[in-house]
């Protein structure tokens, strides 16, 4: 069993033969490097040039290929599986890919006016890709529908909010769910989990969540990642799309009130739901069984899973990848720095393309 993803990226597989999986994510060696991190625009440095990199754990092969961006995400299309999309935060380039070869197909620019904010998601068909965005006048999150290949988007839709993150297709595959952020001092809307529809572009529900930045798509709603406005400690939010009411989860869950700051990562299986957030370093690996804290060196951005064993990537200069061995649990489960490659400021993706 395998998933990886970031900030909510899923991808289960089943593996009926040895097949190639390889997780990407990019290298900024300009990370943190620009002004302070209240800089967002400068600190992610999302036109610098940076390094999208494959790497296959089992060989330990690693790809790189030259972006003249630095890319938050890559989302694979479901019915061409060589087709990916790389997507700025921030910034306005994206980039569509041969995963298959490894090679840059062609550059997206986002329009006048507007920046691509991180993440992106297929329709089902395959037909459409729709990448998060922000208006640089009006202060609007928007979603951008692109047909495969293309360079222009077809669609401009609403987010439901302002600065959307991450973004997924409900349970139907017929709206678009979003998560809208506010961490800017300057902004005083809440924030939200917004359900849209692409074909009217309505905004058909809005559930307020507090920074909300991650989600996990349920059977029964959702799963948000955000934090608390005064105490800014890590808190979930269970929304049931059916009855359309909000359930805070215990944050007994974790019982660590140092548990601060948003959530990066949050992805699951039929096993684990594994979280990483901003300012807390450690990597909470939660079943139904028990919930793992497990201490890493440094805040990190990523996590993927191959099996039994989790990769998280740091979010400092190095890039370090650390692995940590699920099948140790009772024994020792000190993550172990690996020694290539190196991946930063990015989500971890699993693709296969055979």
């Amino acid at each position: 069993m395998l998933f990886g993803g970031g900030l909510g990226v899923l991808a289960s597989l089943p593996l009926l033969r040895r097949e190639t999986v390889w997780i990407t994510g990019s290298y900024d060696s300009n990370l943190n490097k620009s002004a302070g991190r209240t800089d967002y625009i400068n600190a992610f440095a999302p036109e610098a040039e940076s390094h999208l990199v494959f790497w296959e754990p089992l060989s330990n092969q690693v790809i790189t290929l030259a972006l003249p961006f630095v890319s938050h995400s890559v989302v694979q299309s479901p019915t061409e599986k060589s087709l990916g999309l790389a997507i700025s935060r921030w910034g306005r380039s994206a980039a569509w890919l041969d995963l298959k070869n490894k090679v840059l197909r062609k550059i997206i620019r986002s329009p006048d006016g507007f920046r691509f904010f991180g993440h992106g998601v297929f329709a089902l068909n395959g037909r459409m890709a729709f990448i998060t965005g922000n208006s640089d006048d009006q202060k609007e999150g928007v979603i951008f529908g692109f047909e495969p290949g293309s360079n222009r988007p077809s669609l401009i839709l609403s987010s439901g909010g302002i600065f959307p993150h991450e973004i997924a297709f409900d349970q139907t595959q017929k709206s678009l769910v979003t998560a809208n952020l506010y961490q800017h001092t300057f902004l005083k809307t809440p924030g939200s989990i917004s359900i849209v529809n692409p074909t009217s572009n309505e905004v058909l529900k809005s559930y307020p969540v507090a920074h909300a930045t991650h989600f996990l798509t349920k059977s029964s709603g959702w799963l948000v990642g955000g934090k608390n406005q005064k105490t800014q400690i890590l808190s979930f939010q269970e929304i049931f799309s059916r009855s359309q009411a909000i359930s805070d989860l215990k944050i007994a869950l974790i019982g660590d009130p140092s548990a601060r700051g948003e959530v990066l990562s949050f992805i699951q299986n039929r096993e684990w739901t594994l979280v990483t957030t901003a300012n807390y370093q450690k990597l909470l690996a939660i079943s139904r069984a028990s919930v793992l804290k497990i201490d890493l060196p440094s805040a990190a951005c990523g996590v993927a899973m191959v099996n039994q064993k989790i990769y998280v990537n740091s979010w400092n200069q190095e890039g370090t990848i650390y692995a940590v061995d699920l099948q140790r649990i009772g024994k020792d489960l000190v993550p172990q720095a690996l020694a290539r490659p190196q991946i930063n400021g990015s989500h971890l993706h699993m693709i296969q393309t055979t």
